[in-house]
């Protein structure tokens, strides 16, 4: 009796064994894929399907991953669309006064896990999408972050290179989907708030390098650094160099130090993640592991560095040890410690292929161990303008297509006048208050300030 059932069973196990090779199945992890997936999904109608919806709503004309997309980004944006290697694209006509004509909603899944049976160059694949809320592109780690992909794998038919070829057309789609924006990335709560991990928290448009008044040279050596670097991966692993790039920029606030590091993530088409280093959530992650799961090739920015030291991050000498913060005498685990950034920098388990961007208003308070050789290569200043700044942002508003001879002329007199010494910021901001005056009262009132 007992060998007849030990037979029944392994002869079950054989029969289920040998339907599954009938299949292969492909799961889909990586953040950008994931998100290219469930996009193509909503576009091609494939989630019609759903059960259970959460409605979210759109302006007439947008198809539902636009809708989802704008939903995703909140404020986001900025100046200048396009921008780097692409044309911009148009920017639709704002309006703040709706008729019931110009809303509609869409309908997300929500809620459940389903499976969807699509058809890719005639043949069947299944795809099982798992849904929290909405579709969120987060990193690995739970069974709401995965898409898996099922086909036929018998004889004569290649379910693999159809699984391989259906995510390579999904990825190039949301490729030139997004080709005019740039994905800033934040940690979030996930897991009841157990976990941190990486979200998309916006879709930007890129920033164009013509747009950002900078001194001479900074903004083209620059370009031409991380060209380098990023064309050189094999260079550095062929010498067993980590192929990583650090760079500060420090100067006075308003200068364009946040407005460069947008030109880079829109020349190069790279991600960009956004580390606040006062935020607690840092601390409770720990920002070694949180830099670790940063999208591959991102480019990492870290703000007001020299802030770390006031408010996110304690000092090597304000530590009990090199993994306990101390703050006003106790211990303080949610708060990122020098050593703890510093191993996040350039540690052995610190992440290859990415850029670091860090900013500062005075580079004088930083650590010394911090902006050695190996964790910032290149430095740079970016300072207040000067009369040929000031003429150019001033082009940047009034020029209008083609150039006016008139027009530059009112730029030099106008940079003559509001002197050196003010930042970039300070400037624009001034000319945009005062653009519908007249070229004199805004000569009179650059003379006042």
């Amino acid at each position: 009796m007992y060998a007849l059932r030990y037979l029944l069973k392994k002869g079950q196990e054989g029969a289920w064994a040998s339907i599954l090779r009938l299949y292969v199945t492909v799961d889909v992890e990586h953040s950008g894929l994931y998100r290219a997936m469930a996009l193509w999904l909503s576009d091609t109608g494939t989630l019609d399907s759903s059960a259970f919806y959460k409605a979210l709503p759109k302006r007439v004309g947008t198809s539902d991953a636009e809708a989802m997309a704008s939903n995703r980004g909140g404020k986001g944006g900025g100046k200048g669309a396009g921008g780097g290697r692409w044309p911009a694209a148009p920017t639709p006509a704002k309006s703040y006064s709706l008729s019931p004509s110009d809303v509609d909603v869409c309908f997300l899944p929500m809620g459940c896990q389903e499976t969807y049976r699509v058809i890719f160059e005639g043949r069947p694949v299944w795809i099982t999408l798992t849904a929290e809320n909405e579709i969120r592109p987060r990193r690995p780690g739970s069974d709401q972050d995965r898409i898996r992909v099922q086909a036929l794998n018998v004889a004569g038919i290649d379910g693999r290179g159809l699984i391989r070829r259906l995510l390579v057309v999904v990825q190039t789609l949301a490729m030139r989907a997004s080709e005019n924006n740039v994905d800033l990335w934040h940690c979030v709560r996930t897991g009841n708030g157990k976990w941190v991990e990486w979200e998309i928290a916006a879709t930007i448009p890129k920033r164009p390098a013509s747009t950002v008044v900078l001194d001479d040279g900074v903004m083209e050596d620059l370009l031409k650094d991380v060209a380098k670097f990023i064309n050189r991966e094999e260079w550095y692993v062929s010498r067993n160099i980590p192929h990583r790039r650090g760079y500060l920029l420090e100067g006075p606030p308003g200068c364009g130090k946040t407005s460069l590091i947008r030109v880079v993530a829109s020349e190069f088409n790279l991600p960009l993640c956004c580390v606040h280093l006062k935020s607690s959530r840092v601390g409770e992650a720990g920002i070694e592991a949180l830099l670790q799961k940063a999208p591959e090739g991102a480019i990492i920015f870290i703000e007001d560095i020299d802030c770390a030291e006031q408010g996110g991050v304690t000092s090597r000498t304000g530590q009990v040890d090199s993994s306990i913060a101390v703050v006003d005498g106790q211990s303080d685990p949610d708060r990122v410690t020098m050593s703890e950034l510093l191993n996040a920098i350039d540690g052995l388990g610190a992440q290859t292929g990415r850029l670091l961007f860090m900013t500062t208003n005075h580079p004088e308070r930083l650590d010394d161990a911090l902006i050695r050789d190996g964790r910032i290569d290149r430095r740079y200043h970016l300072g207040k303008a000067n009369r040929q700044m000031a003429k150019r942002i001033f082009l940047s508003i009034f020029t209008d297509e083609p150039p006016c001879t008139a027009v530059d002329a009112q730029a030099e007199q106008f940079a003559k006048t509001i002197g050196e010494g003010r930042s970039m910021a300070e400037i624009q901001g001034f000319l945009v208050r005062h653009h519908e005056k007249s070229f004199e009262e805004i000569m009179t009132l650059a003379g006042e300030l």
